[in-house]
């Protein structure tokens, strides 16, 4: 038996899917190059989706991420337990555990002093840019777009963005089995 608020989670994953933005992440479109040119300069080349298609997946990633919505993945799962078997329950858990390992773990090259986490570097885009911008967190946005490597921290925004949602989709795919339920 199926929750309202679950079925609200499936379906806004189902929606997610849809964008454009989760198309080119998901099949890895999205990149960074940082060299020297000639004069000694350093430069950067992000490739990836565009503004519209990053602000239209954000919606939806934002109340994934975000614990005071309903539709939170922690919320979600939390909310499971009372649905799920047991063996459903310990397969989302570890779900849950694997996307905060992602989460909680360290880029490859990092800036002393900026964002560490791949949490952190979307917690700074996301609320120091996208969405509902704290103080705070628009000043640590200005302060990597002002570096000469932002375009990194970009890359690795979407790079936990990307985690993000494939690990709702398949919280998603746990939650649409019927067999994941208890019986009633």
């Amino acid at each position: 038996m199926r929750n309202e608020i679950i079925q609200d989670f499936i379906d806004k994953v189902d929606r997610l899917q849809q964008y454009k933005f989760v198309k080119v992440v998901l099949n890895e479109q999205t990149g960074w190059i940082g060299s020297f040119d000639a004069n000694g300069d350093f430069e950067e080349i992000i490739i990836g989706p565009n503004r519209e298609e990053v602000d239209s997946a954000l919606l939806i990633v934002r109340q994934f991420m975000q614990n005071n919505d309903p539709i939170s993945i922690k919320n979600i799962i939390d909310l499971a337990h009372e649905y799920l078997t047991n063996e459903a329950a310990h397969s989302i858990d570890e779900i849950r555990d694997s996307l905060n390992k992602e989460l909680d773990s360290h880029p490859p090259i990092g800036v002393e002093g900026k964002a560490k986490s791949y949490r952190e570097i979307v917690d700074i885009y996301l609320y120091g840019e996208h969405a509902h911008t704290s103080k705070k967190k628009r000043k640590d946005y200005k302060e990597i777009q002002a570096m000469d490597v932002s375009q990194l921290f970009l890359h690795y925004f979407y790079v936990a963005v990307r985690a993000v949602i494939i690990y709702s989709f398949y919280i998603k795919e746990l939650l649409s089995n019927e067999a994941s339920y208890k019986s009633v």
